[in-house]
């Protein structure tokens, strides 16, 4: 699930990032016609264009940061994703610019997918499994590799009741 959070959310900050860009020369012209003809429409029109095109790339930004932090540090992925769609909606909700709602809707989602991913990724990572105990071997008190779960002592990994070594690390079980 970090994965896809990884991918939508690059996806949809390029996009993002590119329309703003594209809304530069759209902005400086309205604030030009504005500025020759003194009308109030031309002003409030410029003044929602350029605020349209500055949260978009400030909110690109953000979502493109949180897409690279998915997979390494989930929970500030989630963080920032949330940001991002918090801003972005109620932009897109002011203005003409009805995409930003779409694409704020699609950051949440973004930020779920990389909060889920954190807590799938908590709960079946082997680093996470505790054996309860370790069978000793009763003659020399030794550990015998291989805990009453089936799992191996030095990393983790499920084992097969009759395997002699681990299939990950190879730590040889008695």
């Amino acid at each position: 699930m970090r994965l896809a959070a990884l991918i939508i959310g690059l996806i949809v900050g390029i996009i993002m990032l590119s329309q703003s860009i594209l809304l530069t020369p759209l902005v400086e012209e309205s604030e030009e016609l504005a500025r020759i003809t003194n009308d109030q429409e031309h002003i409030e029109e410029a003044e929602e264009i350029s605020v349209a095109a500055g949260g978009g790339l400030f909110i690109a930004i953000i979502m493109i940061l949180a897409a690279g932090l998915a997979v390494k540090y989930p929970r500030a992925s989630t963080v920032l994703f949330l940001i991002a769609a918090a801003m972005t909606i109620p932009i897109g909700g002011k203005s003409e610019f009805y995409d930003l709602m779409f694409w704020g809707a699609l950051s949440a989602v973004c930020g779920f997918l990389s909060y889920f991913g954190r807590c799938k990724g908590q709960r079946m990572s082997p680093m996470h499994v505790q054996p309860n105990r370790v069978e000793t071997d009763s003659s020399e008190g030794v550990a015998t590799g291989v805990s009453a779960h089936n799992f191996c002592t030095n990393c983790g990994q499920s084992i097969q009741p009759n395997h002699n070594y681990c299939v990950s690390c190879g730590t040889e079980l008695a």
